[in-house]
Formats: structure tokens, C-alpha cells, sequence
């Protein structure tokens, strides 16, 4: 099971997204959006498993977990973001072709000035 918490987001500064409960070096994605929730289209990595947000807008970010299954990736926030409430959500590409796939439930945060 994954889990992952933000530090706050705040424009022009960097912030940090934790995911944990991850396999050890193991590789994550974390899509980010201000469109709300929705369905993506299928990804293929991820063997056609879809994140649960309208759209990806702000894009994905990725990294690795360290050898305890902890992967903590760094986030600058752009000075022009609009203000406001964000959804993230990560996945994992599992199994052949993806068809063993996870993802987290999405998570809201807020773009502060």
C-alpha cells in the first residue's frame, strides 16, 4: 500500500511530496493537477491503470524509493501557478506490462502565496 503526504506548497519555493510503503529503489510517479478529479486516460507503464484526476496539467514527477521504501521527491513551485487547491496522486508500474499496477487514492493540497 502506498501512502504520501506534502509538505505545504507555497509559490516560488520548493516543496516536498513523501511516498511510503513502497518496495525497496523502487520507481514512483506522482501526477499533479488543479483541474479537479476525473479519469485520465489509461497509461500504459501502468499496464492501462488510470489516476483518478481530470487531467495532469501541472505534470508528473518521479523518483525512487531509498532501501526502506521511502521516496521523498522535491517540488519548486512556479511564481505564476494560480492559487488555490491541487490534487496529487502517485502510482507504482508493477507486474508484466504493468498489469500488476498500483496507485494511491488522490490527495488535495493548497497552492499558497
Amino acid at each position: 500500500m502506498l501512502f504520501r503526504s506534502t509538505a505545504p506548497l507555497i509559490r516560488g519555493q520548493q516543496s516536498q511530496i513523501t511516498i511510503s510503503g513502497l518496495q525497496p529503489l523502487e520507481k514512483t510517479w506522482v501526477g499533479i493537477t488543479n483541474q479537479g478529479w476525473g479519469n485520465t486516460v489509461g497509461i500504459p507503464l501502468f499496464g492501462g491503470l488510470t489516476f483518478d484526476l481530470a487531467d495532469v496539467g501541472f505534470g508528473i514527477l518521479n523518483g525512487a524509493a531509498d532501501v526502506n521504501g521511502t521516496a521523498i521527491l522535491h517540488l519548486t513551485v512556479p511564481h505564476d501557478v494560480p492559487l488555490g487547491p491541487i490534487l496529487l496522486q502517485a502510482g507504482v508500474a508493477r507486474g508484466n506490462r504493468g498489469k500488476d499496477s498500483v496507485k494511491t487514492i488522490f490527495v488535495e493540497s493548497v497552492i499558497q502565496d
